[in-house]
């Protein structure tokens, strides 16, 4: 088997992890755009609740691509 093979054979079988990465990052950016950069007039105590809303969307994508992944081991 050649190494072109073997590249082409992981890139496939991590396509879903890519997949969902991707699209993890999509939905965390425009939740960003959608919660604090449209009201940059938002003071800290205002925005705290948000930034709490959107670590927990980072978790649960970083969740979403590591839990697949150790499954189909």
């Amino acid at each position: 088997m050649q190494l072109s093979d073997q590249v082409v054979n992981v890139f496939f079988a991590s396509l879903p992890s890519l997949g969902i990465f991707v699209l993890a990052v999509l939905i965390i950016a425009g939740c960003h755009w959608f919660f604090l950069a449209r009201h940059p007039e938002l003071g800290n105590e205002r925005k705290f609740p948000i930034q709490i809303l959107m670590l927990v969307l980072t978790i649960i994508s970083v969740l979403a691509v590591v839990i697949p992944k150790k499954l189909m081991k």
